[in-house]
């Protein structure tokens, strides 16, 4: 999922900065819950 984001993000970043914004913050979101997840389990 990560690394569909960042091969999205890129592309629509330089359309649309606020969309190409708004899925970097979604993708390090997930990578931040993912590394919390990881850490608990």
């Amino acid at each position: 999922l990560h690394k569909v984001l960042s091969t999205i993000s890129g592309p629509v970043g330089m359309i649309h900065p606020a969309i190409g914004g708004a899925l970097g913050a979604g993708a390090n979101l997930a990578g931040a819950v993912n590394r919390l997840v990881n850490k608990r389990g």
